[in-house]
């Protein structure tokens, strides 16, 4: 090989390089966009099927974020240990009664819970996404049961922490790369609208 062919060969392997660099450099970026900008453009919207139930029945509902902004969102969708805070995202169900002159909480209490079992369900692909600018997903969240009747007023808090410590033992594999974009996802806090519930015997 001459040095001329050697020279050409070098300098296409040089571009490539930087391009590829280049690329995932933006992907980065564009991972890691700021989060605080984000808690004043996603909204999380509550739907329940029926404000009415029962003790110990589990409410029928439907959870939906939406990105208000101009900018791309990567988040995570609840999972095993979620409402421990064993792992991002952390979930919180404020539940207060009606009459109760007390706020909700600003933010997902993050101290870890006590849990009956050690092991949490591994993270898969298809639980990280991006939100675009005006679209909506909906997340796999359920409601706790009642626990008495009476009158409540809900709020859930839904706190994305990339940096995060997952806690418990995997079930099989967390997907490296989903835990990958999990590490360079949007930090946000976001906290739906409240709804009133009846709750009888």
């Amino acid at each position: 090989m001459t040095k001329a062919i050697m020279r050409r060969f070098s300098f296409r392997l040089g571009i490539s390089l930087l391009t590829f660099a280049l690329g995932v450099g933006a992907f980065i970026g564009w991972e890691q966009l700021k989060g605080s900008s984000f808690e004043d453009q996603l909204t999380l919207r509550f739907v329940p099927q029926r404000t009415v139930v029962r003790v110990g029945e589990y409410p029928e509902i439907n959870l939906y974020i939406t990105n208000h902004g101009k900018d791309m969102a990567t988040l995570v969708q609840p999972g095993d240990g979620s409402g421990s805070a064993w792992r991002t995202p952390v979930v919180e169900w404020s539940i207060l009664e009606a009459g109760e002159w007390k706020e909700h909480p600003a933010v997902p209490d993050m101290e870890p819970k006590v849990r009956m079992c050690g092991n949490i369900n591994a993270l898969k692909w298809d639980e990280v996404f991006r939100l675009a600018p005006g679209e909506t997903k909906e997340l796999a969240e359920y409601m706790p049961a009642f626990r008495k009747p009476g009158n409540y007023r809900v709020r859930v808090l839904y706190a994305n922490r990339p940096w995060m410590k997952w806690l418990g033992i995997e079930l099989g594999t967390h997907d490296p790369i989903a835990m990958w974009r999990v590490k360079h996802s949007t930090e946000t806090t976001v906290i739906s609208n409240e709804v009133f519930f009846t709750v009888n015997e």
